[in-house]
């Protein structure tokens, strides 16, 4: 389907202004309230916390109240470890490895309350960055940033909610969950719902390919959108039909859902 560049401008725009219309309202990290680094071979208690800092050079591991909650080996001649405050405790990440020339910086986190503490992700979080109601991380994979947000949990768990691979001009939802991004890769919003508007749409392989699949979708389908290029002004689309169906179709093939859920 040829689309006139007025065309497309004006679909473009229509886009863009659902989009902003479901992002969450921005917010700004929270300020890291401590910092404090050690060498690879050190004992010291964290911040006058329950949390223990031990290494030997070789390993690192934290304990709480005489119980371990977290091992690794060391691989950095120093240890940052810094502290973000919320309201009824606080989060404290320790510098665990880092990779990609170090632009990753991998840290273990913890959550402390009244004496209590928890690791608090089963899993080491890349350049972690706090906010009001979530946690943001990213990390480098060749030309690819992963981007990873996680939300908070009552017992102070962080519970992964998205992860995206930013391409550059496009990204692209990886991980099944509530959310999508699509305007902006720094930005996550409420899933994104759209009406296939025309009679009949062929889906792509890639956003640049030229020619459609064999795979089509008929008018009146109810999709979610996965990714978006500009260059291509295309959409990505995940269809639940008899079996999922992917793909790249034109953004001029949809009309969008003003709701959250289809």
């Amino acid at each position: 389907m040829v689309i006139t560049m007025k065309v497309k401008s004006t679909l473009l725009l229509v886009f863009y202004i659902v989009f902003a219309g479901l992002c969450h309202a921005a917010s700004s990290a929270l300020k890291v309230d401590a910092v404090a680094e050690y060498p690879p071979s050190v004992s010291a208690r964290l911040f006058d916390s329950s949390l223990y800092l031990f290494a030997n050079g070789q390993k690192i591991s934290i304990s709480c109240n005489d119980r371990v909650l977290w091992t690794d080996d060391i691989d950095s001649d120093r240890i940052i470890v810094q502290r973000n405050s919320m309201a009824g405790g606080s989060y404290i990440s320790v510098s665990a490895s880092s990779g990609y020339g170090g632009v990753n910086g991998f840290y273990a986190v913890f959550y402390l309350d009244r004496g209590q503490c928890v690791f608090a992700a089963n899993e080491l979080i890349a350049n972690p960055s706090f906010y009001a109601d979530h946690v943001e991380s990213w990390e480098r994979s060749g030309p690819i940033t992963i981007r990873k947000r996680y939300q908070y949990q009552a017992d102070g768990h962080l519970l992964q909610t998205s992860q995206l691979a930013d391409y550059g001009d496009f990204c692209q939802l990886l991980s099944a969950n509530v959310t999508v991004n699509i305007v902006s890769c720094e930005t996550l919003q409420p899933a994104v719902f759209a009406t296939i508007s025309v009679e009949k749409t062929y889906l792509y392989r890639r956003a640049d390919s030229r020619h459609p699949d064999k795979a089509y979708l008929m008018g009146g389908d109810q999709v979610l959108l996965t990714a978006f290029s500009e260059a291509s002004g295309r959409i990505k689309i995940r269809y639940q039909g008899k079996r999922i169906t992917e793909g790249w179709i034109d953004l001029s093939a949809v009309a969008f859902k003003s709701e959250i859920n289809p």
